[in-house]
């Protein structure tokens, strides 16, 4: 007996079709609805990361700025009692002189040295180094200045017979030695140029 089919007809399948692609409607709206919640869930995640970074750069910030304050107040407070022992105990002036323009000078190193420190730090992140602060150069300005300084002839291509990393092997990686029984290789986990291994 040959299979039966089940034939629908155009309106029941037009019926079954207008169902379909109501469902697929109603599954894509979900889907961008979820995707707008999620995106709404991150970026309140991010922006919370952001408030502690900032809250916790501003509190360390703060903390030097208190450090340095303290270095004045020692300072200051040192140099009153040097004062004191000069003019009601009769010490050695010259010696209390000494000691008082000592003391003022490492109060001002130290201070000087906290606020160049709080000054390299990033704006947002105390915790990196700002690399827009006056002692921190960039490496392409420095060889850019280097290579201004060859064509002037100040300096000479001393540099020319050094190496850095892979440059200094024979091969860049273990894979290029093959069969080889001699030169070295770069490993890199461990960031160092080492000797063939002898093929025994």
């Amino acid at each position: 007996m040959p299979p039966q089919f089940n034939v629908i007809s155009n309106k029941e399948h037009a019926d079954l079709s207008a169902l379909q692609q109501k469902g697929l409607q109603v599954i894509k709206t979900e889907k961008n609805r979820l995707e707008r919640k999620k995106d709404n869930i991150v970026s309140q995640a991010e922006n919370a990361e952001r408030m502690i970074l900032l809250n916790q750069s501003y509190q360390q910030r703060q903390k030097k700025y208190l450090m340095l304050i303290m270095i004045f107040i020692l300072t200051f407070a040192i140099c009153a009692v040097i004062i004191f022992l000069q003019e009601r105990l009769d010490f050695k002036k010259s010696t209390l002189d000494m000691l008082m323009i000592a003391v003022v000078a490492i109060g001002f190193i130290s201070a000087y040295f906290t606020y160049d420190d709080i000054q390299s730090r990033d704006k947002i992140n105390f915790n990196k180094l700002s690399m827009d602060h006056v002692g921190i150069k960039d490496p392409n300005k420095i060889e850019e200045r280097v290579q201004e300084m060859k064509k002037e002839g100040k300096i000479t291509n001393a540099k020319s017979g050094t190496c850095y990393g892979p440059s200094c092997c024979t091969y860049s990686n273990l894979t290029e030695v093959g069969d080889k029984t001699s030169g070295t290789f770069w490993n890199g986990e461990k960031c160092e140029v080492v000797p063939q291994p002898s093929s025994s």
